[in-house]
C-alpha cells in the first residue's frame, strides 16, 4: 500500500492510496467513494482486488474531505459536482498515468457511480461498475426512512448547515462531515425529478457517451433503503448510448441478513465482492 497525491486540473491536491498486486496487474481500477465515506473504508476490498484478482487499486479522498481536507471544513467551497467531475476525473487521469498500457476499470459507490461519462478520459475506461448508485428523488424513498429524509432536506440538515457552515453529518449518523456546498447541491438534486440533468453544460460538463458502453454495470442491493432498485435502474437514463447490465443483489446470494447502502464493501460481506466485478 503506497500513499500517493495528485492534482486536479483546477489545482487542488488529493490524497490517495495505491494498492498493487505482487506481479503485473491484469487491470487497474479507481474506486470513487460514496458521499461521506473516507478512502480507508475500502482498503479491505482493494486489498482483495489486488491480492486475489490481480487488479491494482486507487483509493482517494475528495477535496476538502478526509486526508484531502485543507484548512477548516467550514471554509470549503467544494461542491458535489466538484467531487463527481473534477476530482473523479483527476483520479482517473492519475491512474491512467500510472498504468498507461493496462486495461482501466472504474468502480463507483453511490455518488462515485453517478458521473462515469463526465470524466475527461472516460473513453479510456474499459469497464465501469456503479454500486448502489442511483438517481435519488426524495419521494421515492421508502416510508421507513422518510423521517430521516425529511430531517435531512427540510429539518436539521439545512438548519445545522446554515448555523455551522458545514453539514455535521457525523453527528447525524450520516458518515463524515460534509462541506456546505456539497450538502446544498446534493439537496438540490434529490429534490428535483430531473436529478442533476438540468446542470448539464453548467456545473456539469455536457452529456456524452462512453466509448465502451457494453461494459457498464449497475448494481442495487436488496436491503438498501437509501438508494433503491428503482433509483439504480433510473441511472440508465443518464448513460445514454450505453448498453447497461443491471444486477439486483439478493441477500441469499451472499448469505447475508442485511447489507444496506454502505456495508457491501465491509469484509463481512466479502461473498458479494465477486458479484461486483463479475
Amino acid at each position: 500500500m503506497k500513499p500517493v497525491a495528485f492534482q486536479t486540473y483546477d489545482g487542488r491536491t488529493l490524497s490517495g492510496l495505491l494498492i498493487t498486486p505482487a506481479g503485473v496487474p491484469q487491470a487497474a481500477c479507481v474506486l470513487h467513494s460514496a458521499t461521506g465515506i473516507h478512502k480507508e473504508f475500502y482498503i479491505k476490498f482493494a486489498t482483495w482486488m489486488a491480492g486475489e484478482q490481480n487488479i491494482a487499486m486507487l483509493l482517494y479522498d475528495y477535496r476538502d474531505f478526509g486526508a484531502s481536507l485543507e484548512g477548516h471544513i467550514k471554509d470549503s467551497d467544494a461542491s458535489m459536482s466538484d467531487w463527481g467531475v473534477k476530482d473523479q476525473s483527476a483520479a482517473l487521469d492519475f491512474l491512467i498515468g500510472q498504468y498507461p498500457d493496462t486495461e482501466i476499470w472504474a468502480i463507483g459507490h453511490s455518488l462515485g457511480g453517478l458521473f462515469f461519462n463526465a470524466h475527461q478520459q472516460s473513453d479510456k475506461v474499459k469497464r465501469a461498475v456503479g454500486v448502489a448508485a442511483g438517481a435519488n428523488y426524495w419521494t421515492q424513498n421508502p416510508a421507513r426512512i422518510m423521517p430521516l429524509i425529511l430531517a435531512l432536506w427540510w429539518g436539521l440538515g439545512p438548519i445545522l448547515t446554515m448555523a455551522m457552515g458545514y453539514l455535521p453529518a457525523k453527528t447525524l449518523g450520516l458518515g463524515a462531515d460534509l462541506p456546505k456546498n456539497v450538502f446544498w447541491e446534493w439537496r438540490k438534486w434529490c429534490l428535483s425529478k430531473a436529478f442533476y440533468r438540468p446542470d448539464y453544460g453548467r456545473e456539469l460538463p455536457a452529456e456524452k457517451g462512453l466509448k465502451h458502453p457494453e461494459n457498464v454495470k449497475l448494481i442495487s442491493v436488496e436491503s438498501d433503503y437509501i438508494i433503491t432498485a428503482q433509483m439504480v435502474k433510473r441511472m440508465r437514463e443518464f448513460y445514454t448510448g450505453s448498453n447497461i447490465e443491471y444486477h439486483h443483489l439478493l441477500l441469499n446470494e451472499v448469505g447475508a441478513k442485511k447489507i444496506g447502502h454502505i456495508d457491501i464493501f465491509r469484509e463481512r460481506n466479502k461473498k458479494a465482492w465477486p458479484l461486483i466485478i463479475k
